[in-house]
C-alpha cells in the first residue's frame, strides 16, 4: 500500500507506478485535490492502522508488519511502529498495553516512542509449510494487535452492529 502524508489517504500500487518511480524516483498522489506529495509505501498488513494514527495526529516516522524469517534472511521480524518525536502516548495507554507491546521512549536520542509486538519464537523454525503458516497467522495476530492500540489511542470507541464492528470517534 502507498500512503500520502497530505491527504492521509492510502492507495493500492498502481501497475504503472514502478515505471513512474523509475522516471521521477517516486509515486506521486493521485487524488486532484492534493499536493504533488511523494506516497510512502506502507505493509499491507499495518496499512490501515498507520494511516488512522496519522489522519488522527499521531504522526508516524517508520512501521513494519513483520516478516517471517527464513534461513537465508536475519533481518527485523517483530511488528513495530516508531512515531515521529513530538508524539506522546498516553500513561492510560502504556499501562493498558504494558503486558502485551513492548512500549519504549527515549531509546533513540530523538527520544521517539517506539510500539513493538515482538516475533513469536515458538513459531521461529520455519521448515515446513504448516510452521510458515503460523508464522504468517502470528503477524496477522501482531498486527490485529497494533490496530487495537491505535484504536485505543486515537480515542476511537468499537461497538458491535450485527457481526461487524463499526468504528466512530468521541463526540
Amino acid at each position: 500500500m502507498l500512503y500520502c502524508p497530505h491527504c492521509k489517504q492510502l492507495w493500492k500500487e498502481s501497475p504503472y507506478a514502478s515505471i513512474d518511480r523509475q522516471e521521477t524516483n517516486a509515486t506521486r498522489c493521485p487524488s486532484i485535490n492534493c499536493s504533488p506529495t511523494e506516497l510512502i509505501p506502507i505493509d499491507d498488513n499495518i496499512a490501515v492502522t498507520i494511516a488512522m494514527l496519522n489522519k488522527h495526529g499521531y504522526t508516524t516516522r517508520w512501521s513494519c508488519s513483520g516478516h517471517i524469517q527464513s534461513a537465508y534472511s536475519t533481518g527485523w521480524t517483530d511488528t513495530y511502529i516508531r512515531f515521529e518525536p513530538q508524539i506522546k502516548i498516553p500513561r492510560r495507554i502504556i499501562n493498558k498495553y504494558k503486558d502485551v507491546l513492548r512500549i519504549s521512549h527515549g531509546v533513540y536520542e530523538d527520544q521517539s516512542y517506539t510500539v513493538v509486538k515482538t516475533f513469536n519464537d515458538s513459531v521461529a523454525d520455519i521448515s515446513s509449510f504448516g510452521t510458515q503458516i503460523k508464522s504468517q497467522l502470528d503477524i496477522f495476530r501482531r498486527c490485529k494487535i497494533m490496530l487495537e492500540f491505535a484504536i485505543d489511542l486515537c480515542g476511537i470507541k468499537r461497538r458491535i452492529h450485527k457481526g461487524q464492528i463499526k468504528h466512530y470517534q468521541d463526540p
